[in-house]
């Protein structure tokens, strides 16, 4: 099993499955930051993604544009509709990438069935579970149009 602070515990890639051998990567250098080691590494990630993937290449160049935006618009208050609409979009989309739980049914259930809620209860209080989740993760009929747009974009670029 391998070391879960390992950086060789995350090195295929999602989108071909390629196992990218980055052993020299981990072995720290005299007087290097750790952060030093990470830059390193997804300088490493990065070639793979530019020279096999010249789409997700793109794909990623784009939002390192609209994020790096995203950051400046959020350090002004402003009335402006444009920046307003742009500001939501960004938003959207990064909380939709960056949220770290993802909640199914079974979850849901699962959950209510740990405040001891008898299988009656729980199929009575799904809806509202459901919706509750849907509504604070954004997702179902609360997903921003610019998340199901983004999906559209992934999906294709990944291979079939």
């Amino acid at each position: 099993m391998s070391d879960p602070q390992s950086i060789e515990a995350v090195t295929v890639c999602r989108l071909c499955k390629h196992v990218i051998a980055l052993t020299g990567l981990s072995v720290p250098i005299v007087g290097e930051r750790p952060e030093d080691r990470a830059t390193r590494y997804v300088a490493a990630l990065r070639d793979h993604i530019n020279r096999r993937h010249p789409q997700q290449a793109a794909y990623i160049e784009g939002m390192k544009k609209w994020t790096g935006e995203f950051i400046v618009i959020e350090c002004y208050g402003t009335e402006d509709a444009v920046l307003q609409k742009g500001r939501e979009y960004a938003r959207a989309i990064l909380h939709e990438m960056t949220r770290k739980n993802r909640l199914s049914d079974s979850d849901l259930k699962e959950g209510l069935a740990r405040f001891g809620k008898t299988t009656e209860e729980i199929d009575a209080l799904m809806p509202v579970a459901k919706y509750l989740r849907d509504f604070l993760s954004e997702q179902g009929e609360f997903q921003h149009p610019a998340v199901k747009h983004a999906e559209a974009q992934r999906a294709a670029l990944q291979p079939d």
